[in-house]
């Protein structure tokens, strides 16, 4: 009886709606190092990614400078070697730069992932046993497993890449630009477009991602279930059943997931004709005004433009993925804020009890601060080496009385042990 009044104590999960808050992000961030680490690893993103663009920009300058050198040779003062040498340098500088914010970063998401599961597992002990009745195992388990390991390995590859294809794509587009500026015309146009399709995108994106975390918990609640009943399950002859609900559980998980994968290949397609159209509007661009530009700059704009048709793609699908991961960063901090217990009570003797004699005094329980209660205003002695048997229907409050000494639940009104408060 005692199971069946915990199933059905139990409520729907919380599902969160809307965009991911700022605070997701802040507290995530913030768990993994203070403002000053924050500041420093953002530095360390731009100054990289300004010596990438400027290695693009050197190979750009020193084709001008051999172009010149043919034409005359005395107009250029600095010789092959010298460029050699000086791109040489660049290139070491970006490989280390490159790998030190990379390091950075990481270790940030590392910090804030073990910080993360620390508090949450934290609030897990110090939580009331009446959180563990209407909150499955397979949901806690969900937090702890998918959740966390969303956290540990998806969220950080995804931002990385998401930051640093962000970063060479503003590389690319203000090379482009500073090319000719009329291509700020059409560039304008795509990140409209590109807009408005993330807008579209997101708003059923995160919910689907919400709505996916909720139906696994079902199963791994219903495994957990059919491995404690297994014994039952095969005495009772119902293996054929207890296999269509898990089916059923499945099918509704994979009903969701197949939505998210459909949506992101939508995402992505229409983002390829964005590009592709971008792409076309650069190279007519160049056509019109083929007589006022470098031969040099046309290469560096066009071949920027088709990098740029690739990445876009997989930079706003890192993105949406990264922030897609961070529901799962929602669904932790959820569990961070569970409300504990009260403050530690003070601990009794080492050799209480003494007696055995039990006393309740005007004790109530219920389970819920608003719910009315189930045990009410028992006035009760039971004596040293008494023995007292607890009879009635089910639900009429036996195991909620054992709850009750135990305190796993909340009571009102004390109850005496040898005259010491339990509570």
């Amino acid at each position: 009886s005692s199971v069946a009044d915990n199933l059905g104590r139990q409520v729907a999960e919380d599902q969160a709606e809307g965009s991911i808050s700022w605070r997701i992000w802040a507290t995530y961030f913030l768990s993994g190092g203070n403002i000053l680490m924050l500041l420093f690893t953002f530095f360390m993103l731009l100054f990289s990614q300004a010596i990438v663009s400027g290695s693009d920009y050197f190979v750009t300058y020193w084709t001008r400078q051999e172009e010149l050198r043919l034409v005359n040779e005395f107009a250029v003062h600095t010789s092959t070697v010298d460029f050699l040498y000086t791109y040489g340098g660049i290139i070491i500088c970006v490989v280390m730069f490159t790998i030190f914010r990379g390091y950075l970063f990481f270790n940030i998401c590392m910090k804030a992932s073990r910080n993360l599961h620390d508090r949450m597992f934290a609030r897990i002990l110090t939580a009331p046993m009446r959180f563990f009745d209407t909150n499955p195992s397979g949901r806690i388990l969900n937090r702890f497993s998918k959740d966390m390991g969303a956290i540990d390995e998806l969220l950080p590859k995804a931002m990385i890449e998401a930051i640093q294809i962000l970063l060479v794509m503003t590389g690319i587009l203000t090379m482009i630009t500073i090319v000719n500026p009329l291509l700020l015309i059409p560039l304008f146009g795509a990140v409209v477009l590109y807009a408005l399709a993330l807008k579209l995108y997101l708003r059923p994106i995160q919910d689907l991602k919400r709505l996916e975390g909720i139906t696994r918990s079902p199963v791994f609640s219903h495994i957990s279930a059919t491995l404690s009943g297994l014994s039952t399950i095969r005495s009772s002859g119902v293996q054929e059943k207890i296999r269509e609900e898990f089916d059923d559980l499945q099918n509704v998980h994979s009903a969701v997931w197949q939505l998210t994968m459909a949506s992101n290949a939508a995402l992505g397609l229409w983002l390829d004709c964005i590009s592709t159209a971008f792409v076309a509007c650069v190279t007519f661009s160049f056509i019109v005004l083929h007589q006022d530009t470098f031969s040099a700059n046309v290469g560096l704009a066009i071949s920027q433009a088709l990098i740029l048709t690739g990445m876009v793609q997989y930079g706003i699908r890192q993105t949406t993925e990264s922030i897609q991961q961070m529901t799962a960063v929602e669904r932790v901090v959820q569990y961070t804020e569970i409300t504990p217990e009260t403050d530690p009570p003070k601990v009794p003797p080492g050799d209480w009890p003494w007696k055995g004699q039990l006393q309740f005094h005007n004790m109530s329980l219920r389970y819920e601060r608003d719910a009315p209660p189930v045990l009410k205003h028992l006035e009760l002695i039971i004596e040293p080496t008494w023995k007292v048997g607890i009879v009635g229907r089910t639900g009429a409050g036996k195991s909620s009385l054992i709850g009750a000494l135990f305190r796993l639940a909340r009571i009102e009104g004390r109850i005496m042990i040898d005259g010491i408060d339990t509570g």
